[in-house]
């Protein structure tokens, strides 16, 4: 006799053995490939880019400033050259 309390059995919906799947080794992986290697700059390379960059940046800046916009042509192709320097030639 229990004495009032309910008890409670669990069983397992599924058995133990599920099947587990076993990866295919990386050599058969491979095979409809062709290995492309992607170049990125040294960061070396970047950073004095990037300081290059800010320095043109300010430069035309700095020209604006002096001659009171008479330097303004070359305003697009300094950003654009600092651009590429900065994010990749």
């Amino acid at each position: 006799m229990n004495n009032g309390l309910i008890v409670y059995s669990f069983k397992k919906k599924q058995p133990d053995e599920v099947p587990v799947p076993v990866p295919a080794p990386e050599t058969e992986k491979d095979d409809n490939y062709v290995y492309v290697p992607q170049y990125q700059p040294a960061q070396e390379i970047q950073f004095w880019g990037t300081v290059a960059a800010v320095l043109i940046v300010g430069g035309t800046i700095a020209e604006d400033v002096i001659t009171g916009g008479g330097g303004i042509a070359d305003d697009a192709a300094s950003f654009y050259l600092a651009y590429r320097l900065m994010f990749g030639l």
